[in-house]
């Protein structure tokens, strides 16, 4: 949202290339707060947090997939120990949630990103600095195209 004077507010379109460069910074940001959290993370949280999502999906609701997937992603940047790495990466993320929000209705996208997330913790709890790297940045790169693809049906029912 942006003020403008004597006019009032205006909210902020973010237009499909800033999104990509968003995704970018977020796998930088995630996979250092990951790295940061390594040896003192207690994975039992996410691993809760992937069962539950888990469980939603396989009951066919997936209206609650984002309130998981922000839980997710605040619970690993949180163990990093960084409140302001933590700040930046809530602000990429509420970002990035405009465009993600309606492709969680999708029941593929939603066990995408289940999936993701399990393989995050599994590399967490194996302690592989470098598998844990590769897991966000797959997982955040997929979430990028789940997001284009949906934005290209949207565009091609209007």
């Amino acid at each position: 949202m942006r003020s403008i004077p004597r006019v009032g507010y205006r909210v902020r379109v973010i237009e499909w290339a800033e999104m990509e460069k968003i995704c970018e910074i977020r796998i930088v940001n995630e996979i250092l707060a990951a790295q940061w959290a390594l040896d003192r993370l207690d994975e039992q949280q996410l691993e809760e947090n992937v069962a539950r999502c888990e469980r939603e999906i396989e009951a066919g609701n997936t209206d609650c997939i984002g309130e998981y997937d922000a839980a997710f992603h605040e619970m690993l940047v949180r163990a990093g120990g960084s409140e302001r790495l933590l700040e930046i990466c809530q602000n990429l993320r509420r970002h990035m949630v405009l465009f993600r929000a309606e492709s969680f209705r999708h029941l593929e996208t939603a066990r995408l990103a289940a999936a993701g997330h399990r393989r995050i913790v599994e590399r967490l709890r194996a302690r592989d600095r470098d598998g844990v790297a590769q897991a966000i940045r797959t997982h955040l790169e997929d979430a990028k195209r789940f997001i284009a693809q949906h934005r290209a049906e949207s565009d091609g029912e209007n």
